[in-house]
Order: C-alpha cells, then structure tokens, then sequence
C-alpha cells in the first residue's frame, strides 16, 4: 500500500505526458480522463498490495526457518542432555554394584568385630574403648543402612523390587518395630507408645514382612531424629476404608478396606512449604530443625514411599495438634483380585477417548517432569472412531497403572510415546507405551 501511494503519482502524471505528446493537444476528455485515472489508481493499489503481500509472506518464511533453526538447535541439545543422562545412569549402576560388594562386605565384618568386641571376646574394655568401640559401631550401621537404601532405591526403579508376601497381624509388626528401636529411644531420653485399636483383633494383612517393617522402622527412626529429649512417639493402627482404590483399581482389589498406620511425634513438625517434598529423593530438612542430629541421606521417606506403593497403599503427612508430625500410610486388607473371581463386564467403546481421558489425568506430571509426549496412531485435535468391545474399567485400570510406571521412571526431559495401532486382519487393537528411563527404550 506505501508502493502505490510513490507509485500511483507517477503513473498518472506519465498518462497525462502521454497523452499529450500523442494527441498533440492540450485538452483532454474530462470522462475520459477520470476513468483512466481511477484505473491507473486501482491498478498501482494493487501492485502496491501484492508487494507488500509477498513481502510479508517472505518475512513469514524467513521467521518459519529461523524458528525451525531453533528447534533443531533444542533438539541436539535435549538429545546431547539424554546421552548425558545415559552415561550417567550407566556409571550409577556400576558404582551401586561396586558398592554392593566392595564396599558391603568389608562393613559388615567391621561391624561384626566390634560388636564382638563389646561383647568382651576380646578381653576386657575400658570405659573410654568402650565409648570410641559403641561410636563406631553406631556410625558403621548408619553407612551400612545408606548402603541398603541406595540398592533398594536402584532395585526400585530397575523393576527388580520383588515382594514376598505372607499374613501377618498389624499389631505384630507395630511390636516389632518398637523392639527393635526402644533401645535407641531410651538412650535419647524419647517414649515410644503402642496405642492400639480399640476393635483388636484388626483383619490380618499381606505384606513382605521384611519390607514392611523396614517402612514403619524408617518413619519411627526419622520421628527419634527430630523429637527432642522426653518427647515422645506413639503408633497406632486401625481399621477403615480407602474410597480411592475402588475408583482406580476397581478389578484388583475385593474391598476398599485398609489399616491405617500412624506415627506421631512430639517435635517441631514441617513448615508448610517444604511438606510437598518431604518423599522426594535425597531431600534435606533445614540444619535448624536437627538440633545436632546427624543428617541422613534423605532416603528414608523415599524407600517408605515406594514400599507403601507397592503393596497398593498411600503415605502422607498431617501435622500434629500442638506442634509435631504425624505419618500415615495404609496397607489394604485384600489388595489382590484373584483372577477366577473377576467378572468381567463387556461394552463397546471409543478407544481413543479412553486414551485421551488418561494423558488428561497425567498432564500435569509429564509437564512436571518435562517429557515431550508423542501420540502415534491417534490424535487428540481428530475424532478419530476406534471401538472395541472389552471391560472398559479393566482395561483402564491396566493402562492407568503402566502409564504412571512409566511416567514416574521416565527421565526428565526425555521423550514418551503413547501408541495405537489396529490389526486390519484380526481387528486387534495394539497399545503401546514406550518411555526412556532405568530400561531405555522399555515396553
């Protein structure tokens, strides 16, 4: 348009110059002269259009290629990251399986000569070996447990945590636990107190004793840390219902009923900001709430976490009235369907809706955790009609929970694919997940 206002002056003084020069006379046809001026008018707009149009489509290609520069420029970068993180992770196995034997069994003869030698099999003790021999045997168990917390960790994200499970009493392994820390609560001046149900006997429970007890040790442990001398921790257990695994695994449990566990304490509790990450790994709490504890690897919470999930309960935090912490965790009654028990209700339905209605649940996790998700077969801006005819709940279920495996395991930044593919011949329908994680590349 800024063309043909330079432009349109000139074309109409050279018609009128023209025109003179060719007729070789002075006056010109007034009708004739308007028309010829309103079109040589519209014809210099619209040069004057189309240049300024080709210019912008121009400007549009040349930003379309410096923003496609860009991306691939993002792209190496982010691939340059994974091989990082592939190094990384494979130098983070190594080292874990050099500390599992070279670092493990040397610890635990020293650990085992000391306490012979507090025993008095060497000979007899003064006070002050005594004192130096309790230390280190103290602060051995300590690197010992932060060596079984880190092989636990990689068993975990390996998918190589295997449970072994047997019924036991809720109240048997409450005992248990306090008989294996009232030694250490006494010498730090804390009560440990069972608060049991009032409706005892509560309904047995499966669980991987060993597991199991490690969790409610870790939680027990980590409230000994941060309770000051004559405070003190009570456990309780009781019996209720968990409405939400009814809502995400309808087919895998029998009932929604669940014991609840609870450790409470007396110390300073969790300022509010910091309780969102209290199970995340390798999280520290401020210098000033230990008040001369020694700082542990921040694991503990998180092995307890991924113990509790594993047998298909929740962990949270509440804090307690008057200051302190509060711990549950819940460990259901009949955590397993058995398969002969399961009633299958068959319908027909939209496959990609059900997919669609998942990445809508997780969207706020795998922004979280930067993935760049890719769909293959499907797409969510189409309307794309692939219907089968199953148990839609069953089914859901499956997905839902390799879908939050995958995304929890998933590297940071790296990128997730969710397919979809149907079997023209056998109409099988084909899902498939595929992240890059522990397993690179797993399905």
């Amino acid at each position: 348009f800024r063309l043909s206002l330079v432009l349109g002056p000139i074309i109409i003084v050279a018609y009128l110059v023209s025109s003179y020069l060719l007729e070789d006379s002075t006056m010109v046809s007034l009708k004739r002269l308007s028309v010829d001026i309103l079109g040589l008018l519209f014809l210099s707009a619209a040069c004057g259009w189309f240049s300024e149009g080709r210019t912008r489509a121009w400007q549009a290609v040349y930003q379309m290629d410096r923003h496609l520069k860009k991306t691939r420029l993002d792209l190496e970068a982010t691939r340059r990251r994974l091989d990082v993180y592939e190094r990384l992770d494979e130098f983070r196995r190594d080292f874990i399986n050099v500390m599992s034997h070279e670092f493990r069994t040397p610890l635990t003869a020293i650990i085992g000569y000391a306490d012979l030698m507090l025993m008095g099999e060497a000979g007899p003790l003064t006070d002050r070996q005594r004192t130096f021999l309790s230390e280190m045997l103290e602060r051995g168990q300590d690197l010992l447990g932060l060596i079984d917390y880190l092989l636990d960790l990689s068993k975990v994200h390996s998918g190589r945590w295997i449970l072994e499970l047997e019924t036991i009493p809720p109240r048997e392994l409450v005992e248990k636990v306090i008989e294996r820390r009232t030694a250490y609560a006494r010498k730090k001046g804390v009560e440990i107190v069972h608060r049991p149900s009032p409706d005892e006997p509560l309904p047995e429970i499966p669980v991987d004793r060993e597991k199991s007890e490690r969790l409610l040790s870790n939680l027990v442990g980590n409230a000994l840390k941060f309770t000051p001398p004559g405070g003190q921790i009570s456990i309780s257990e009781e019996v209720g219902v968990d409405p939400r695994l009814e809502e995400n695994f309808p087919h895998l449990i029998t009932s929604a009923e669940v014991i609840t566990f609870r450790v409470t304490d007396t110390g300073q509790g969790i300022p509010e900001e910091d309780r969102q990450r209290i199970f995340d790994p390798v999280y520290h709490v401020d210098e000033e709430r230990l008040r001369g504890a020694s700082p542990g690897a921040g694991l503990g919470l998180s092995i307890s976490k991924e113990i509790v999930e594993l047998h298909w309960g929740r962990i949270w935090y509440e804090p307690a009235p008057g200051g302190g912490s509060i711990f549950c965790f819940t460990l259901p009654v009949k955590p397993l369907r058995l398969r002969r028990r399961i009633a299958l209700f068959i319908t027909e339905f939209n496959l990609v809706s059900l997919l669609e209605g998942l990445l809508l649940q997780f969207q706020s996790e795998i922004d979280r955790r930067e993935l760049f998700f890719k769909r293959e077969g499907f797409s969510s801006d189409t309307s794309d009609q692939v219907n089968v005819k199953a148990d839609r709940q069953l089914l859901q279920c499956v997905v839902f929970n390799i879908l939050s495996n995958q995304i929890r395991y998933a590297s940071p930044g790296s990128e997730m694919r969710l397919g979809l593919e149907v079997n023209r011949e056998t109409m099988d329908s084909i899902i498939r997940i595929q992240s890059q994680g522990e397993a690179l590349g797993a399905e």
